[in-house]
């Protein structure tokens, strides 16, 4: 046997020993160079570059070691087998695996889209986190559609024409088996077009035990972080049904407190309101815009109450207990510089004896 034949006999094992030196050439020179593109791409101002890199990270890994092994299977089949036989199993093959990359490479863009323009200060963004998310939900499904319908007929040889007539049919039955399903889907849908609420936004219920900040809204659910840090997930279709709250909306935040001083201190009542409602009405926590006061109440049983009212100007927490924390400080200074004193519950017993009259304050 000379050295042409032995070489003619064993082309197709060099052919399959190139194809896999070339795919494991290709895979480490996309892991050696990939960090650097990402890096790279850190330095523009666009995030679509970045998005585009790492998304392409997993496809294109696949991608070089499907067509690698492919290919070498090709040259084996070949060359020990009639390859018609299994042509239209690898075309089918094929189709398969190049709409699953397009499809996977799709939702990781939409996806990596997504955390980018979360990451961005609102000032930058153009559009909130609600309307992102519901563009991205829109778009995969989208994407996932068309991808399905562009591969039934190549591989399944079924026209889509007919599998639109016969989607009239089964559209009524899957609607009756999924009504909860297209009532959570549809309740999705609602949120988004009226709004309630957006991701970020601290959300309560007076009629459910709902109450936190909403992480994510799905097609389906709701994603609601408590302040016990429990994640709840709540259906869509809830909201059409419940009173929600939302505070995160709100322009300012309410200070309402009722005051009272000793009757001991009564002739003193008026000086000590006036003044308090000057405070409040100068008080730079409390906006001068809305109504606030210092007025007289009621008598109770143990003291003389005033209101005070306003309104803060900033809606936190912090700030709000900030606000209210001083504005109780100072009525305390006023109540103290006046010589009077703040009520505490009180009873005044009257004993009769003898015809005497003894009074004893407890």
């Amino acid at each position: 046997m000379d050295f042409t034949t032995l070489i003619t006999d064993f082309s197709w094992l060099i052919g399959v020993i190139s194809t896999l030196s070339v795919t494991s050439l290709l895979l480490f020179l996309e892991n050696k160079y990939y960090a650097r593109f990402v890096n790279a791409t850190k330095f523009t101002k666009s995030i679509w570059d970045d998005c585009i890199i790492k998304s392409l990270n997993g496809p294109l890994k696949i991608i070089i070691l499907f067509y690698g092994v492919f290919h070498s299977l090709n040259i084996i089949i070949y060359h020990f087998s009639v390859a018609e036989l299994y042509a239209n199993l690898f075309d089918i093959i094929e189709i398969l695996f190049n709409h699953a990359v397009v499809l996977w490479f799709s939702i990781k863009f939409i996806n990596e889209v997504e955390k980018s323009l979360f990451k961005l200060p609102k000032s930058k963004r153009k559009l909130d986190k609600t309307t992102v998310r519901a563009i991205g939900q829109v778009s995969t499904i989208t994407i996932s559609v068309l991808v399905v319908l562009n591969v039934i007929k190549p591989v399944f040889g079924v026209p889509i024409s007919a599998l639109l007539a016969f989607g009239g049919l089964g559209g009524i039955a899957v609607a009756l088996a999924c009504q909860d399903l297209l009532s959570n889907i549809f309740g999705g849908l609602f949120i988004y077009l009226d709004r309630p609420f957006d991701i970020g936004d601290w959300i309560s219920s007076p009629e459910k035990d709902i109450e936190g900040t909403v992480e994510f809204i799905g097609m389906r659910l709701t994603l609601i972080r408590t302040f016990d840090k429990t994640l709840r997930y709540i259906p869509n279709s809830l909201f059409s049904k419940i009173i929600v709250d939302n505070p995160s909306r709100m322009s300012h935040r309410r200070i309402k407190m009722a005051i009272g001083i000793r009757y001991d201190d009564a002739a003193n009542m008026g000086k000590i309101i006036k003044d308090v409602d000057k405070m409040i009405n100068k008080n730079k926590y409390i906006d001068s815009d809305m109504l606030s006061y210092a007025r007289f109440l009621n008598f109770s049983a143990s003291s003389i109450d005033f209101e005070v009212y306003g309104f803060t100007k900033e809606i936190g927490k912090a700030d709000y207990l900030t606000a209210k924390e001083d504005i109780a400080t100072k009525i305390i200074d006023i109540i103290t510089k006046h010589n009077a004193e703040m009520a505490f519950p009180t009873r005044t017993i009257h004993l009769v004896k003898d015809g005497d009259q003894a009074v004893v304050k407890s």
